[in-house]
């Protein structure tokens, strides 16, 4: 298995067979993710972030608010949308 180095976050793979780490997230809390986790459009700023029943992305509309885009940051190549949990 050849190694590889990353540029960016964006850009990181779990390798196959290795265990990940996950957090459970918190009211007010805030995390980030790619146009990748989105079904759809992605948020401007200020918008709402909703899950939909039967889905895994996130949305734009639906029925069960996630939390707000707090802010659209670039790094290098990767847009990332960071979303203020709803508390």
């Amino acid at each position: 298995d050849k190694e590889r180095s990353f540029d960016t976050v964006g850009e990181f793979t779990n390798k196959a067979g290795t265990i990940a780490r996950g957090y459970i997230l918190q009211g007010n809390g805030a995390y980030s993710v790619t146009a990748e986790a989105f079904e759809g459009s992605v948020p401007a700023k200020g918008a709402k972030v909703f899950a939909k029943a039967g889905s895994n992305k996130h949305h734009t509309t639906g029925d069960v608010e996630i939390g707000v885009c707090e802010a659209v940051e670039t790094d290098g190549a990767t847009t990332w949308y960071v979303i203020r949990i709803a508390a």
